[in-house]
């Protein structure tokens, strides 16, 4: 999979080129969410015994679905939609973007352009590749947002409760 194209962006008078969405890209930002997640079972039996019979279903229901997501990683699911809100996710994406063209490139350095307005950038690349990933497949992932529903990234995300 190699989709898009590739995008530059200025930030304090350097232009940064994040490369083509490719598998690569997909797998790293996957395998960031994953370590970022851990096993959503882990720990849950001991939890749920001080729980309402009501509570520990639906807590067991959610760590269930979670771990599906991430099994059956998309760019559309919400546990990677959840993480590409956050500046960490979106640092680590703009970050394996940036790679492909300037393998000696931070998080740092991909933080920089987050805020520096690579976040909108980031925004078109990920709708673009979710588009032309449908488009291919003939239809959007199943059980997830269509393609058209793309987080913001233009800014840090909002803290407010």
């Amino acid at each position: 999979m190699d989709l898009g194209q590739e995008t530059a962006v200025t930030v304090k008078d350097k232009v940064w080129v994040l490369g083509r969405f490719t598998m690569g890209v997909l797998e790293g930002f996957r395998d960031y969410v994953r370590e970022q997640e851990g096993d959503p079972l882990d720990g849950l039996d001991m939890l749920v015994k001080s729980l309402p019979p009501a509570e520990a279903i639906a807590m067991v229901s959610e760590a269930k679905e979670r771990k599906r997501q991430l099994r059956a990683f998309t760019l559309a699911c919400p546990v990677a939609q959840e993480h590409l809100k956050t500046e960490f996710g979106g640092t680590k994406i703009i970050h394996l973007l940036l790679l492909e063209k300037q393998p000696k490139a931070t998080m740092t350095d991909a933080f920089e352009v987050l805020i520096g307005g690579g976040g909108e950038k980031l925004a078109e690349i990920l709708q673009r590749a979710q588009g032309e990933v449908a488009v291919k497949n003939g239809q959007g992932p199943a059980g997830h947002p269509s393609p058209g529903t793309q987080p913001s990234l233009a800014g840090p995300a909002s803290t407010d409760a």
